[in-house]
């Protein structure tokens, strides 16, 4: 089936540890993801889509169990594919960052530490969204030195396309 799964490692030898931890059971999953680790929280929230629907969440211990159910992101028309995700230690939430469905838009949405989105998905490409043949999906790093999320994708296989948000997703120019 199109699932996710999980495994630890022990980081010192490459061991596995435990066994495979199926994350995902529905068989839709597309083809991309992403896992950002809180530390503050000692666990990791792993993002995939569901190909033709929108982005899910779901939360997982450091032991590897599940934590809670897996969630929504996005909604409406700001759902999509091509989930990615870096973790903000400076006010402890997630940002989820993926691509629009049938747009050439790109979208990303803060998630707190519990696994809830907050507030609404902002498009990340403004005027890129109309130009060439589309936005490929976005890449988000967390920058705890300046309080910043960088947010990195390509338009129309050839442009390097790069959006700034202070980490209250606030658009900066």
């Amino acid at each position: 089936s199109w699932d996710y799964w999980a495994q630890r490692v022990n980081v010192s030898n490459g061991a596995l540890l435990g066994s495979n931890l199926q994350l995902t059971t529905t068989g839709n999953v597309y083809n991309y993801g992403g896992v950002a680790y809180d530390s503050n929280a000692n666990r990791y929230l792993v993002v995939y889509d569901g190909g033709a629907s929108p982005p899910y969440g779901q939360l997982v211990s450091n032991t590897g169990t599940l934590v809670g159910s897996a969630f929504t992101i996005g909604a409406g028309t700001a759902t999509g594919w091509g989930a990615a995700v870096c973790y903000d230690s400076s006010k402890h939430e997630f940002l989820v960052s993926y691509s629009g469905l049938q747009t050439a838009s790109n979208y990303s949405i803060r998630v707190s530490q519990a696994g809830v989105p907050i507030g609404i998905a902002v498009s990340n490409t403004g005027a890129w969204e109309f130009i060439g043949t589309g936005n490929w999906p976005p890449r988000p790093v967390y920058n705890s030195v300046n309080d910043e999320y960088l947010i990195h994708w390509h338009n129309s296989y050839a442009t390097i396309l790069d959006r700034r948000y202070k980490s209250a997703i606030t658009l900066t120019s």
